[in-house]
């Protein structure tokens, strides 16, 4: 191929590649790393990068006499890894919306045959060109069933966007459309690209959704805990003031403020790893016993805030005993060698009660130790 349609080629792919090799450096010299979103993340970061340079290495190699051998080991490395990118992206999109790592863990196990059959039609592709072949020239041909492995990944995009329209309500405000349009700027470069041989579009749309994902996440890092995933103290004396200042009159809503009994001792007997566990798995909790639209924080070490809409005065307590039946059952099935339970206590914003954001704070703290001490 002559230099400047070649150069028309990876121009694309190039730039894409130095933009993510940016965000990779930044992303894993972060503070995050132990986290299954930052896990997740990094793997769609490597691996997208490393498609781009496999994608850039054969067109430069195709059709060059000597390079059959390195033309195959490429062509299977960039066809291989091709689903595993949208399999990753169906996980953290799953984690996104549940934050429940072991639910995300039975997902990949049940998403996985897919793949699997992939990678085994990728395997025998350079004997029976069935995904693709080389001809005596060395220049590469899509083979009989190339639409068949091309409909993999695409079909783990659908199952991703489908999941974000079904679980709408759960996914947390700020993350919604990262997660719903994710896979849209794929999908349509890899249309394209699936229908007019030499377009490069796919990489450059999966990096531009990362760049998505990047941007929200680093929005995220200034009203997250890094540890849980919910929102800090920071963000919740805003959202607070924000709904004093214009929650309307007639709208009643309460503060509800948890303290883990018996922490102390899990960082004791077990580690703090363990003590880290029992945060995020607290979190976890939480978020399956309220509804999306309440909001949710670490207010401090193993203090938690919970801001929810009541329909009366009595729903405050309905809530908080809700939320212990939520422990209880997690101790019934979590299979932990420690179990969770929390002091929780409430204070009610009445209409036109004049209750500063201070004074709500200190009645559901008041409750929550009344509570503890009981």
């Amino acid at each position: 191929m002559s230099p400047i349609p070649l150069i028309d080629r990876i121009d694309g792919n190039s730039i894409s590649l130095a933009m993510l090799l940016i965000i990779s450096i930044k992303v894993a010299t972060g503070d995050d790393r132990s986290t299954p979103q930052f896990r997740l993340f990094l793997g769609l970061l490597v691996l997208t990068i490393a498609e781009l340079i496999l994608d850039n290495l054969s067109w430069v190699l195709d059709g060059l006499p000597w390079a059959r051998l390195w033309l195959t080991i490429v062509y299977l490395l960039y066809y291989g890894i091709q689903p595993v990118i949208t399999f990753l992206w169906v996980l953290y999109a799953d984690y996104q919306i549940f934050f429940d790592a072991r639910r995300t863990r039975r997902l990949a196990l049940v998403l996985s045959p897919p793949l699997m059959a992939h990678t085994m039609l990728t395997l025998v592709s350079p004997a029976t060109g069935w995904v693709f072949f080389l001809d005596g020239s060395n220049v590469y041909s899509r083979g009989n069933l190339f639409v068949a492995s091309a409909a993999i990944p695409f079909l783990y995009l659908g199952y991703t966007f489908v999941s974000a329209v079904i679980h709408w309500p759960r996914i947390a405000a700020r993350s919604r459309f990262t997660v719903l349009f994710f896979a849209v700027p794929p999908m349509l470069g890899g249309i394209v690209q699936a229908r007019f041989f030499g377009v490069t579009l796919l990489w450059p749309g999966v990096a531009l959704s990362l760049l998505m994902v990047y941007l929200s996440i680093e929005s995220d890092l200034l009203i997250t805990d890094h540890l849980t995933g919910l929102h800090n103290r920071r963000s919740f004396d805003r959202h607070l003031a924000r709904r004093l200042k214009h929650s309307p009159a007639d709208r009643l809503f309460g503060v509800v403020m948890l303290d883990l009994d018996g922490f102390k001792l899990i960082n004791d007997r077990f580690g703090h790893a363990q003590g880290d566990e029992a945060l995020v798995e607290t979190a976890g909790v939480l978020r399956r016993c309220l509804h999306a639209n309440d909001f949710i924080a670490r207010f401090a070490g193993d203090e938690f805030v919970v801001v929810a809409d009541l329909r009366c005065t009595e729903d405050a307590d309905i809530l908080c005993a809700r939320m212990e039946e939520s422990f209880r059952a997690f101790n019934r099935e979590s299979g932990r060698p420690w179990m969770l339970a929390a002091s929780i206590g409430a204070a009610v914003r009445v209409p036109s009660d004049g209750k500063t954001a201070e004074a709500l704070v200190a009645e559901a703290d008041a409750m929550m130790y009344r509570d503890k001490d009981a």
